[in-house]
């Protein structure tokens, strides 16, 4: 029974740790599946075609994307910029997800820190709309919101407890050890029988 308990002291954090690493990764899997690649998503057809183009640069904690809208006639209808910061778990995306009934995808451009610049643009009727992400659907900020919690809320939650099972396992062993030295002390120190 004793070596069960130890057994118990020492391996708990294993499987708490394997649970929490299949949580995130399986929540981030469900989640991203709600999204496409948003670089060359296609808009419309013929001479009024649409290709958007993203262009993501990386400098420290700070991501920029370039989003350039591309006609069929070398015209660039637009192009907008958005810059994501990933301090202090901060995150976002810029994907193509489905936000409304048309058959076009859409493009959202989201951050936990940037929720006020956020947007959604919108090809409808052969004109662009960009759409303050404060009016976009309740599914669409639910959305954004499963992804922080996969993203940001589980990862975090994973990693904290990757620095307590360090610590707990330092620990059981600084107290192995201390026991360990007792025991040799002791074995040392003791007389030897007299005969």
């Amino acid at each position: 029974m004793k070596r069960a308990i130890k057994y118990l002291i020492f391996l708990w954090p294993i499987p708490v740790l394997a649970y929490l690493l299949f949580i995130t990764l399986s929540s981030q899997a469900n989640v991203d599946d709600n999204f496409v690649e948003a670089n060359g998503l296609i808009w419309g057809k013929g001479d009024e075609q649409i290709t958007v183009h993203v262009q993501q640069t990386t400098s420290g904690e700070q991501k920029s994307y370039e989003i350039l809208l591309a006609g069929n006639n070398s015209q660039t209808p637009g192009k907008y910029v958005f810059t994501l910061d990933e301090d202090m778990w901060g995150g976002g995306f810029v994907k193509a997800v489905q936000a409304d009934g048309d058959p076009e995808l859409e493009l959202i451009a989201w951050g936990i820190h940037e929720y006020r610049d956020s947007f959604l643009l919108d090809h409808h009727e052969g004109k662009i709309r960009k759409i303050p992400f404060a009016n976009t659907t309740k599914e669409m900020q639910d959305l954004s919101a499963q992804w922080r919690q996969a993203h940001i809320n589980n990862g975090m939650t994973l990693s904290f407890f990757v620095i307590f099972a360090v610590v707990y396992y330092s620990f059981i062993g600084i107290i192995v050890s201390i026991i360990k030295i007792k025991i040799i002390r002791k074995v040392k120190t003791k007389p030897p029988p007299s005969i």
